[in-house]
């Protein structure tokens, strides 16, 4: 057995704010049923080591605004970065694949395990953190980034040149003992 071309070496957790919502211990005032809104935000940053790469996934969720009733938490915001490395063995296309899409899953499933330990006590039960559209999440953030430049149509890959997983600008480096 071979290792993945995408490895996750260390991740850590940045920020973690969970507020519940005293409105809903009055039962008569509960939603029906539980919908948040959850907005992504995705950052990518180089290294010196073109193998290693940094990855900055923030994610907030708070209730829906049509809901009838109250949802149990009123706001849920956390980062997480991840240091991964890609093997220097793959194509360009393949590595700005891997980066853009699967970092950012992989850091997802971290959050939802993060968010599930730290409400698994709460007297609304345990928070769990909706999937996400990546995909489309990511193709929107390159053409508000890319303004003007040909998109492409549904299905399709992104041109390798706007790949999220492609640093348009260097991050700041954090010094090792801060991850």
């Amino acid at each position: 057995m071979t290792a993945a071309d995408l490895q996750l070496r260390s991740y850590r957790l940045g920020s973690l704010s969970v507020e519940f919502n005293d409105a809903w211990l009055q039962e008569d005032a509960r939603a029906v049923e539980e919908t948040y809104v959850v907005e992504p935000d995705v950052g990518f940053y180089a290294t010196d080591d073109e193998e290693q790469h940094l990855v900055r996934l923030s994610i907030r969720c708070r209730p829906a605004e049509d809901l009838d009733g109250v949802c149990g938490y009123r706001l849920i915001d956390v980062t997480v970065w991840g240091i991964f490395t890609v093997s220097g063995d793959i194509s360009e296309e393949e590595r700005n694949t891997l980066l853009g899409y699967n970092t950012v899953s992989i850091l997802h499933g971290i959050v939802r395990g993060l968010l599930i330990s730290v409400t698994g006590g709460c007297i609304n039960g345990p928070f769990l953190l909706p999937a996400v559209n990546y995909l489309d999440h990511l193709r929107a953030v390159v053409a508000e980034t890319t303004e003007g430049a040909d998109q492409p149509a549904d299905g399709d890959a992104l041109p390798p040149d706007a790949a999220p997983g492609v640093p348009k600008r260097r991050g700041r480096k954090r010094p090792r003992s801060d991850m």
